[in-house]
């Protein structure tokens, strides 16, 4: 993953705000965040670089870092057809939500995440992503299927329309059907998947 700087002097409802780009081996996206408005906990924060599955430079890292303490305002994806708004603030007001709101429901038990790896800070790189749970995949009595195959079947006509967004789809398919999504399937067997997709809807 690698990380800059946009230009200045963009204004979201009035508030000053700081563009970064990011680019991974498979997408771009441009984000915007404004230091005017509250920061996010610093275990959010850590969440949010723990869900991160790419590695970084450090001058990346630092950028990365100072993103991920902000609510993102403005976000941008490219596309083959462009660059796309995913989120587009319009307009920005302060409102109050009491903490118990967020209390687990009943019957619910909140378990703290594993952040032991983060007693380093941000000086290393960014953690592969998702949480290593203290369990293990069991096997049972059928095949393992070692190298699957994916069927994308596109249903309707309108996705063999102009404009359609069957090509955006299907990238973002093959994307998680290679590193670094493919290696957390090694556990249940899994070594790679062959992804198929017809030439016309159905």
């Amino acid at each position: 993953m690698h990380v800059t700087l946009l230009p200045d002097g963009h204004t979201i409802d009035g508030h000053a705000v700081t563009g970064f780009a990011i680019q991974t081996e498979s997408q771009e996206w441009r984000l915007w965040i404004s230091d005017s408005l509250p920061k996010l906990p610093p275990v959010v924060r850590d969440k949010v670089i723990r869900l991160t599955p790419f590695a970084a430079d450090a001058s990346s890292l630092a950028l990365f870092s100072k993103l991920s303490q902000s609510l993102v305002l403005r976000a941008d994806v490219k596309t083959r057809n462009g660059w796309r708004s995913v989120i587009d603030t319009k307009s920005i007001k302060p409102y109050f939500v009491k903490t118990g709101e967020f209390d687990a429901p009943s019957g619910f038990e909140r378990m703290p995440p594993p952040l032991a790896g983060l007693a380093g800070g941000l000086s290393g790189q960014l953690f592969a992503g998702g949480y290593d749970l203290s369990a293990n995949a069991l096997r049972g009595p059928g095949p393992v299927m070692s190298h699957p195959e994916l069927y994308v079947i596109w249903a309707g006509s309108q996705l063999n329309s102009p404009g359609s967004p069957k090509g955006d789809l299907m990238a973002g398919i093959l994307a998680t059907t290679k590193p670094p999504y493919i290696s957390y399937l090694k556990e249940y067997g899994i070594d790679s998947i062959s992804t198929f997709s017809p030439s016309s809807p159905i």
